[in-house]
C-alpha cells in the first residue's frame, strides 16, 4: 500500500482543486467574467450548439486571470461537448468563440454541471500540467 493519501473523486466544481487553493479556483463563471470577454464575433460558420450549457472558469488567482471553458450538449449527437479556451462570447447573439470555432448557445443548464463535466475538467486540468501542483484527482485520459 502506498503511503500516499488516496485522493477523492470530486462531485462538485468545488472538489476539484485540492491543494493551493488560494492560488487556483474552479467555478461557475460569474457575470462579470462573461462581460469581460463580450465582443462581435464575426462570421457565422458553426461548429455546433450547445444546450444545457455551463460556463467555468478556471482562475488564477495570483495574477487575477481566468480561462473559460464551455460545456454543453450537442442537440445532434446527444453527447457532452467541451469548447475551451473561449476568446470571445457574443451576449448579444449567443455565440462563443474559441481560437479554432465558434458555437452557438442554446438554454443555460441549471444548478451544478453534471459529474461528467467536473471528471472533465479534471482530466482538463492534467492536460493543461496543473493538476499534480493541485492535487486534481486522476480520473481520465483525454
Amino acid at each position: 500500500m502506498s503511503d500516499e493519501p488516496r485522493q477523492q473523486v470530486p462531485m462538485r466544481l468545488n472538489d476539484i482543486v485540492q491543494r493551493h487553493r488560494d492560488e487556483l479556483e474552479v467555478a461557475l463563471a460569474t457575470a462579470e467574467d462573461l462581460a469581460a470577454t463580450d465582443g462581435a464575433i464575426e462570421g457565422d460558420d458553426i461548429a455546433a450548439t450547445l444546450d444545457d450549457w455551463w460556463a467555468i472558469a478556471i482562475r488564477d488567482l495570483t495574477e487575477d486571470r481566468f480561462l473559460l471553458v464551455f460545456y454543453g450538449e450537442n442537440p445532434l449527437s446527444g453527447k457532452l461537448r467541451q469548447a475551451s479556451g473561449v476568446r470571445t462570447i457574443d451576449l448579444d447573439r449567443n455565440l462563443i468563440q474559441t481560437g479554432s470555432a465558434i458555437y452557438s448557445l442554446g438554454q443555460p443548464g441549471q444548478g451544478d454541471p453534471p459529474v461528467e463535466v467536473v471528471l472533465d475538467l479534471c482530466s482538463e486540468l492534467h492536460r493543461r500540467g496543473l493538476g499534480e501542483r493541485f492535487g486534481v484527482p486522476v480520473t481520465w485520459e483525454r
